[in-house]
């Protein structure tokens, strides 16, 4: 299965059917699909990027669009090495998904878009506090303000603009007139 120049569809179990599978990748047999072995959560995906000795963490690996190239060219239609998909998958999530969430994040990203650069604790604390934030706006938040003082790791914040939101968690549908202008502004501040 690991064969170069094959189409190969490497997937987190269980986040994907059978059906789903074969219709995102019809390229990639049936014999060249294949679970992953860690799940999608960022401390499985660490420990599988080998990054996690000590203190550790993807922070360390870096981010910018040559190492994304880097890691993509040692996975595409290679030989399977778990620790490079695993650096691969780190740098296109926090390329991809924490930049449509955090603007915070996207202006980093693309300031430094050519270089690699280390990303700061801000970053990390960002990406691991994404439900609570989501949570707390959706919750706690009335035209565009927190009825109290929220820290997720970088600083008490009060008002939800200061958050500079890109996309929030779905938590469903607001329950009053109040909650869905809280969310609407939530999501207008980008």
């Amino acid at each position: 299965m690991d064969n170069t120049n094959v189409n190969r569809a490497y997937y987190f179990k269980s986040e994907i059917t059978s059906a789903e599978l074969t219709a995102l990748f019809p390229e990639a047999t049936t014999a060249n699909q294949k679970a992953l072995e860690y799940t999608e959560d960022y401390q499985s995906i660490e420990k599988n990027a080998q990054i996690t000795q000590g203190d550790k963490s993807r922070k360390e690996l870096g981010l910018g669009i040559d190492l994304l190239l880097t890691f993509m060219e040692a996975v595409n239609k290679k030989a399977r090495v778990v620790k490079n998909e695993a650096r691969f998958l780190l740098i296109a999530i926090q390329m991809t998904a924490e930049v449509a969430r955090f603007r915070y994040i996207q202006n980093l990203v693309t300031k430094n878009f050519p270089n690699k650069f280390d990303s700061d604790n801000k970053v990390i604390q960002f990406e691991v506090s994404w439900r609570k934030i989501s949570t707390a706006i959706y919750g706690d938040a009335k035209n565009g303000v927190f009825n109290k003082d929220y820290d997720f790791g970088f600083g008490k914040v009060r008002q939800v603009k200061d958050l500079q939101m890109g996309l929030l968690m779905y938590l469903g549908k607001p329950k009053s007139s109040n909650e869905a202008n809280s969310t609407a502004y939530a999501t207008t501040v980008l």
